[in-house]
């Protein structure tokens, strides 16, 4: 068990440590830096349907992040059928995204209408469309990914 203060480095490498050794049964779709393949997309759309811990969820919503034009159309029909817990993880991507959002609450069912239902699958399709983005190995992230990344360690270690 680690205490005390640990500076971002010390806190990064520790994270990798151990989150990647909690997560390594789950398999390479949630520890993977690649674009998912069509497997191991419908295993990580998986980790948002199951009521399983949050952190596998939380890895999951990492890993598709980057990938909206290969995870979007199939993250929509999850979130269309989904009951309100797999509507939370799903309203997670949705946001980082920048999808059409505004105004859906999986609280409230009242607020899932036919209307912001087809915004999303009209955004979803469009997204399906859009040009994968690259990513380079090693690269360094910009100012706002790390306060991302921060974010969501912050997130991790309060479970």
């Amino acid at each position: 068990m680690q205490t005390g203060f640990m500076s971002d480095t010390e806190l990064l490498k520790w994270l990798a440590e151990h989150l990647t050794s909690r997560f390594a049964e789950a398999g390479e779709e949630l520890t993977g830096a690649t674009p998912p393949s069509d497997e191991q997309l419908g295993k990580l759309l998986s980790h948002l349907k199951q009521s399983e811990p949050a952190a596998a969820a939380t890895a999951a919503i990492r890993r598709l992040s980057p990938h909206p034009a290969l995870a979007a159309k199939a993250a929509v029909e999850t979130f269309n059928k989904g009951i309100w817990r797999r509507r939370l993880s799903v309203m997670e991507l949705l946001e980082t995204w920048k999808a059409p959002s505004t105004g859906l609450d999986p609280w409230r069912p009242e607020t899932i209408t036919p209307e912001r239902i087809k915004a999303l699958v009209d955004w979803a399709g469009k997204a399906a469309g859009a040009k994968q983005p690259t990513t380079r190995p090693g690269r360094r992230l910009s100012n706002e990914e790390l306060q991302q990344a921060r974010q969501e360690l912050a997130r991790l270690v309060g479970e």
